[in-house]
């Protein structure tokens, strides 16, 4: 019996490492990767707080023959391990969009415990407008045809056993994410850093959305909210150069590079404590 994690964003990664904590079982890692370079980058950098028996790194893109011949193999090692009766003991699942841990679900006839990771936009909606809290993963009808063919069954609504997120959401299947070893890595030492009259604003990627002069005009009025603080501006791992630089010429803010990794660990392995922060809806 192991602890099956099908994750693709750094995040998500992390949030395993934290539920399997408590676990003596061996542990596999299935990344279902982005073909972006900095993702993969945040990724690599939070594999070294957990020792795993097994990394698999899946990558393919179906927009092209190699990358469906890998996916139709992906499908057919699934198929295989079904009939082999693998048993889990936790199925971590990332990321309610990846194809294979619904299979692995509809599929498996031994799974102990079925558990969602939970953060983000989504759950916060869901749990503000009072409707029960569900995953799906939605598929075209060439992917439906070819898991009929291989005899795979598909439900894209997630049949979970536990919501594991740091947010505290209505859900009596709810396990409240600590951040525990986040936690024993951060030490009460001077060399921390800790400022009262400093906000570290986190961005995202308007660009691609709205105009320069829209954006700049967002800008303006985010930081004018927070004008009697230091404004420290961490940008989006994917922003360009000329986003970063519309934050930094409309707020004249302090531009922090988080160097592709995930915020939770950029503040920890530079000893810093933030007291506040801004972000976003999107983050």
């Amino acid at each position: 019996m192991i602890d099956l994690v099908i994750v693709r964003a750094p995040h998500q990664v992390l949030y395993s490492i934290e539920r399997l904590r408590e676990s003596k079982l061996k542990s596999v890692l299935v990344l279902d990767m982005f073909e972006n370079q900095d993702y993969n980058n945040a990724i690599t950098g939070i594999l070294k707080y957990k020792k795993w028996d097994r990394v698999i790194k899946m990558n393919y893109s179906v927009k092209d023959v190699r990358g469906v011949v890998k996916y139709i193999y992906y499908l057919l090692i699934i198929k295989i391990l079904s009939l082999y009766n693998l048993r889990l003991n936790n199925l971590i699942v990332g990321d309610g969009s990846i194809i294979f841990a619904k299979l692995i679900s509809d599929n498996f006839k031994y799974i102990n415990n079925t558990v969602v990771v939970g953060d983000g936009t989504d759950l916060i909606i869901q749990n503000e407008s009072k409707k029960e809290i569900r995953y799906y993963c939605r598929i075209g009808m060439k992917a439906k045809i070819i898991l009929k063919l291989l005899n795979l069954k598909f439900n894209d609504e997630y049949k979970y056993d536990e919501l594991f997120t740091y947010l505290q959401v209505d859900d009596p299947r709810l396990k409240l994410n600590d951040f525990s070893i986040l936690k024993n890595f951060i030490k009460e030492s001077q060399s921390n850093i800790v400022d009262y009259n400093c906000i570290y604003f986190l961005g995202t990627i308007l660009l691609d959305r709205f105009k320069k002069e829209e954006v700049e005009g967002i800008y303006k009025q985010i930081f004018d909210r927070y004008s009697t603080l230091k404004i420290k501006y961490i940008p989006h791992r994917r922003a360009t150069l000329e986003e970063i630089e519309i934050a930094r010429s409309t707020c004249r803010v302090t531009i922090m590079e988080s160097k592709g990794t995930i915020i939770e660990t950029f503040f920890m392995e530079n000893n810093i404590i933030p007291i506040t922060l801004g972000s976003f809806f999107s983050n």
